[in-house]
């Protein structure tokens, strides 16, 4: 099994070619050589969609630039009209799962930080849940947060704030958005949240709680959609 945490050194302007980030992995080899949730459940031609370690509940899902970038404010113009694109066909996908489908990204903005999650590579959550995660982020009121609504927020990118190390939250279906710009870097921030609602205060750090059987049922679902 793919094991996402840490990656080789690179600089802060984005991720060099000759330094590989963990999640290459999934990229570079053969289809055979691959556990069952390390695989490609979905692309386009600047992206790759799989199931995510740590996934709390059925249908959670990254979605990865296949090009190295630290965070998705580092995508073009045209990548990211992409990955909108991509992005709300692989949403309608995992709607199947139930509830209302969440994009998120942990924007990092310091190689080897504690906002990358240990990965060093972007990536984008789309994640089916039952409770609203706009509000139960907004409850948490956490003074280390700089935090902006988004009443009419046609598209995920439009969420990304321009500086700053980052959360942010869109729902597709009433484009509805949060940004937090993080005084102080934090840890999976928003996999927190989600942990804390769910009840599985500990289900947060990915690498304790890989949560396989919900891995599976992803793949399964994806293999078949």
């Amino acid at each position: 099994m793919l094991d996402p945490s840490g990656c080789c050194s690179a600089s802060n302007a984005g991720v060099t070619e000759k330094k590989v980030h963990r999640f290459q992995a999934i990229l570079d080899r053969p289809d055979g050589g691959r556990a069952p949730w390390d695989r490609v459940v979905d692309q386009s031609s600047s992206f790759v969609a799989f199931p995510s370690l740590g996934s709390m509940v059925a249908g959670w899902l990254l979605i990865m630039p296949r090009r190295p970038l630290l965070n998705l404010r580092q995508l073009s113009a045209p990548e990211r009209a992409e990955l909108q694109g991509f992005a709300m066909k692989v949403a309608a996908k995992i709607a199947v799962f139930g509830g209302d489908v969440y994009a998120f990204e942990h924007g990092n903005e310091t190689m080897g930080g504690p906002v990358g999650c240990g990965v060093d590579q972007a990536h984008l959550h789309l994640v089916p849940l039952e409770f609203d995660l706009l509000q139960a982020a907004r409850l948490r009121n956490d003074c280390n947060m700089q935090w902006t609504d988004h009443d009419n927020a046609a598209t995920f990118a439009s969420t990304i704030p321009a500086l700053g190390e980052y959360v942010s939250i869109w729902r597709p279906h009433d484009q509805q958005g949060l940004t937090g710009v993080m005084r102080e870097p934090r840890s999976q921030w928003v996999r927190r949240v989600i942990a804390e609602k769910l009840g599985r205060e500990q289900a947060w750090d990915y690498k304790a709680h890989p949560d396989v059987p919900n891995l599976m049922q992803t793949v399964k679902v994806m293999h078949t959609a």
